[in-house]
């Protein structure tokens, strides 16, 4: 489809957005290979519910399950 972004597409408008999270994408993957399973808590608005599950993807290339309370 036309219409998905490619992942430098979609890293420029993360770069855009400025959410704190980014800083921590490949800390997160990293932790996230070896741990398997992360609790993470940030601030409100950081990017965390709308974004790890996005890196994740990116970087394992597979399912992905998020949950929330």
């Amino acid at each position: 489809r036309s219409d998905l972004k490619t992942q430098t597409q979609r890293m420029q408008e993360r770069q855009k957005a400025r959410l704190p999270i980014l800083s921590c994408r490949e800390e997160f993957c990293q932790r996230l290979q070896v741990e398997r399973v992360l609790i993470v808590t940030a601030e409100t608005g950081s990017g965390k519910s709308t974004q790890l599950p996005q890196y994740a993807v990116e970087h394992f290339g597979s399912l992905v399950v998020c949950t929330q309370p």
